[in-house]
């Protein structure tokens, strides 16, 4: 009996601690989100989705259509499985180099950085800007000891800082709305909300 209830105390705790971390989230989420015109969303996707706690809070709170991705295959399957009934809501297994949905499929995209990255590598954010809406909304969201130094492409280049980022999404026509940070110290998180303009061209390259 003791031996039974040791094991389940870990269990319970890691549900606790989930649970705390999925309502924190939300709630930042809401405050990034609180000066933006929400009208237009509709179809959602989320790069790093875990057990998909902040998709079917969109689902639930912003009435979006939701996509949720994970390279982790596990943490996919105890999301799809904990959220079977909730409708607009399915979740998928990031696979390398390329997203599976067509272009322009979403009004918004979040990317939880060190997730997507490790997959995606340096076809990113190409297909970031691929899959977004014109007129919709990228969020990238990072909490690190060194903030945004994990956003490491995996052929080995440098590290993406938040102006190298500002300059590559500038080159898909997504520019900058605002630059949240939370907290402070190590762990303070940094959020940079980007939006793609409604009538923009990709510049023809010179010869």
């Amino acid at each position: 009996m003791l031996a039974s209830i040791v094991r389940r105390v870990p269990r319970a705790l890691s549900g606790m601690s989930t649970l705390r971390r999925a309502r924190r989230r939300a709630t930042e989420f809401d405050s990034v989100l609180a000066g933006v015109d929400r009208s237009g969303l509709r179809d959602a996707l989320e790069l790093g989705c875990d057990r998909g706690s902040l998709a079917a809070y969109l689902c639930a709170e912003y009435q979006l259509r939701v996509t949720g991705m994970d390279s982790d295959v596990k943490a996919v399957e105890q999301a799809a499985a904990m959220f079977a009934r909730v409708p607009d809501l399915q979740f998928e297994t990031l696979c390398a180099d390329r997203l599976s949905a067509s272009a322009q499929s979403f009004d918004l995209v979040i990317w939880h950085a060190s997730a997507a990255t490790r997959v995606l590598g340096p076809a990113l954010i190409d297909e970031l800007s691929r899959v977004v809406r014109p007129g919709g909304l990228v969020v990238l969201e990072h909490t690190s000891v060194h903030p945004w130094l994990s956003w490491v492409r995996r052929d080995g280049f440098a590290a993406l800082t938040p102006d190298r980022l500002r300059t590559q999404f500038a080159d898909h026509g997504l520019f900058q709305m605002s630059y949240p940070r939370r907290g402070v110290g190590l762990w303070q998180r940094h959020v940079l909300v980007l939006q793609k303009m409604a009538h923009w061209m990709q510049p023809a390259t010179l010869a």
